[in-house]
């Protein structure tokens, strides 16, 4: 049997780069056969209101880590409530990725562009780990000091990042 791949080298090594990134989703526990791809750290944070202010979230996380703010430079794009599936969904993704590289559905879901899909998973990857950073941190009874703003300015120069 022919395959779509057949003769298409860069054709098989992007579906080889898809098939790498659904691994690790499922190894992350975000895949479900049924229920979508879903970084639940990152989805807690927009069930408070305070997180859907604009780059309150993408503040916090930059903050926990320096490699979030490297890996996702325009930061974490926050759109209400939409129902899913939506052309308002839709719209609302268009109109943030102008100024961001990944969005958060508030109490659905996450989506990111990069250069290839492993780009985007990186993106989303290091920003649920900086959620699991300050949620173990509330766990533990504090709430976490993070990266000072001049921290992350001196980060924005020396690695000439956009924001």
């Amino acid at each position: 049997m022919k395959s779509i791949l057949d003769n298409r080298p860069e054709l098989a090594k992007e579906v080889n780069k898809v098939a790498e990134v659904a691994g690790y989703l499922w190894q992350k526990g975000w895949a479900e056969r049924n229920g979508g791809n879903i970084p639940i750290e990152l989805i807690a944070l927009s069930h408070n209101k305070k997180f859907m202010e604009k780059d309150v979230a993408t503040n916090l996380l930059w903050s926990m880590i320096p490699e979030t703010k490297a890996f996702c430079p325009r930061g974490l794009g926050m759109i209400p409530y939409q129902l899913p599936s939506s052309v308002e969904l839709a719209d609302a993704t268009i109109k943030e990725l102008a100024d961001y590289d990944v969005v958060m559905w508030e109490k659905h879901g996450i989506f990111a562009v990069d250069r290839d899909v492993m780009a985007a998973f990186d993106q989303i990857d290091v920003l649920n780990k900086s959620a699991l950073i300050y949620i173990a941190a509330k766990n533990m009874g504090f709430e976490p000091d993070g990266m000072s703003q001049e921290q992350m300015k001196e980060m924005s120069v020396a690695f000439n990042l956009p924001k």
